[in-house]
């Protein structure tokens, strides 16, 4: 992007208001082309918060490879799906990272007709055709003249004056010369060519070069959203990458006593590739190889596809319908369980439809494991159960949203009461407390976000040992709704309306 002058940046149209849930504040770490960012690229090391698809390419670069470059998954899902913002991430592909590049270098022609350039689009051989590279560092480009041999001879060319970069929606470079510089010089003659042979040099993104470790290097970076971005991390996650046992155990550890007081829950994926879970029984058994039975954590298998070409992490999906639902609701007081899924249906990572009759759905979902089948004209997701069933029973760690409501709930208290820490110990200071949470619990419960609570400041625990030391405790004790498992008719055939109807037909005639 040009710094001087006056700039306009066009951004796809919306169909659907943006809308901001507090309570979901997403943050992921995963892969972004990075190299091909339009704008200032995302500063290494650290977590970034985009509020639109067009921060997000400015930051990160942008990929249609929603499975190689996972955050560009994600953000397609919040902001073109969902309407939900704001997505804070962190690119695991770093720019600076040499593993995480490769430099390229190929022969390609570029085409004139009548006078007017064409573009090339930039592309590498694999598997005997032309694939378009995605990534590409169109600052790192270099292109050269050739000989007969094709052989890059002379100078660089000169960007602007010989030749012009650009990037389709997809993300991909193309190439196209600029008429009356080196490759097509202004010249009547009818015998002017139209396809001069140029070699061209470049950098490019390298995904096969991001490791696990780098994942989780990135995830390690939580600890500073909140004192750099201003903002409490509720979920996080690593799409794709969370199949791998490392992940999955870096979400639990780095999501838990986030800057010593908040707490957040992790959305982690069940292995659906070629070697991992293709069906039922075998997802079921991955979720307990990887150890993803964590009550913060809530495992979903297989993946969503949102139309002809594009596959997307089930994390992904499940994060964005969540942010969605919340943006109205206002707190994490109910199951995503039952929403309709956008896109055409289950599917494993390689593109295989998934469709899984009700017996098979609810299999993994008394499993923990949170999944999709379509019923009654829609695909829903499937499973209200954290990763720790079926080895637990108790509410707050079996249904996830209870979960999630309770750590919520927690950061309340840290957030609202953390400025008096350090004032005088009085009784002031105690009813202070207890009248403004009281009044809180109510106000949650007015919303219908959960049955009304209480907090108490017990003479037990407060002893005169605690006070002498400082240490105030008070037992709160809110509330939540628990998921309507199971809808329960008994049916009883009731043959007297039929008697009543005929004997007063009769008595009629």
């Amino acid at each position: 992007m040009n710094a001087f002058g006056i700039n306009t940046i066009y951004e796809p149209s919306r169909v659907i208001g943006m809308r901001t849930a507090a309570s979901a504040t997403t943050c992921a770490a995963a892969r972004a082309p990075m190299f091909n960012a339009f704008g200032a690229r995302a500063t290494p090391g650290r977590f970034h918060m985009v509020n639109s698809l067009a921060e997000f390419k400015s930051k990160f670069g942008w990929s249609e490879d929603f499975l190689t470059y996972e955050l560009c998954g994600l953000a397609h899902i919040f902001f073109n799906v969902i309407g939900a913002r704001p997505l804070i991430v962190h690119s695991a592909l770093d720019a600076e990272n040499d593993a995480h590049a490769r430099d390229l270098a190929g022969k390609f022609e570029l085409r004139q007709r009548f006078g007017r350039a064409k573009a090339t689009t930039i592309t590498e051989q694999i598997g005997g055709a032309d694939v378009p590279v995605t990534g590409v560092d169109r600052d790192a480009v270099q292109v050269f003249l050739t000989n007969p041999e094709g052989e890059p001879v002379g100078a660089a060319l000169v960007r602007g004056r010989d030749y012009a970069l650009g990037q389709n929606d997809a993300g991909e470079c193309f190439i196209r010369p600029v008429m009356g510089g080196a490759v097509f010089p202004l010249n009547p003659a009818p015998t002017d060519p139209e396809a001069v042979t140029v070699h061209i040099a470049y950098r490019a993104a390298n995904p096969d070069g991001v490791t696990a470790l780098d994942v989780v290097t990135a995830l390690s970076h939580t600890r500073m959203i909140y004192p750099v971005i201003r903002e409490v991390p509720r979920l996080l996650l690593a799409p794709g990458w969370s199949r791998s046992a490392g992940v999955s155990d870096a979400l639990v550890a780095y999501s838990t006593k986030i800057n010593s007081v908040f707490d957040a829950n992790s959305i982690v994926d069940i292995d659906s590739r070629a070697d991992g879970a293709r069906d039922v029984e075998s997802a079921m058994d991955f979720k307990d190889r990887n150890g993803q039975t964590d009550p913060t954590q809530k495992p979903c298998w297989p993946c969503l596809r949102l139309d002809e070409t594009h596959v997307v992490h089930y994390s992904s999906v499940i994060a964005g319908l969540i942010n969605g639902m919340e943006a109205n609701s206002g707190a994490p007081s109910r199951t995503e369980s039952n929403e309709t899924l956008p896109g055409m249906g289950m599917c494993l990572e390689d593109g295989t439809p998934v469709a899984l009759d009700m017996d098979e759905a609810n299999r993994l979902r008394g499993y923990g494991i949170t999944t999709g089948f379509f019923w009654n004209g829609a695909n829903v997701v499937w499973g209200a159960y954290s990763g720790a069933v079926p080895s637990t029973t108790q509410p707050e760690d079996s249904f996830w949203n209870v979960n999630r409501f309770l750590r919520w709930y927690a950061a309340h208290l840290v957030l609202t009461y953390f400025q008096v820490v350090d004032q005088n110990i009085s009784r002031r200071l105690v009813d202070m407390i207890l009248g403004e949470e009281n009044d809180y619990l109510a106000w949650m419960a007015a919303r219908n976000w959960c049955p009304i609570g209480s907090i108490e400041f017990p003479a037990d625990l407060n002893n005169d040992a605690e006070l002498a030391s400082g240490h105030l405790w008070f037992r709160t004790k809110p509330s939540a709704y628990l998921p309507a498992q199971q809808i329960n008719f008994l049916i009883e055939l009731d043959l007297q309306p039929m008697f009543d109807e005929l004997r007063g037909g009769s008595a009629n005639a």
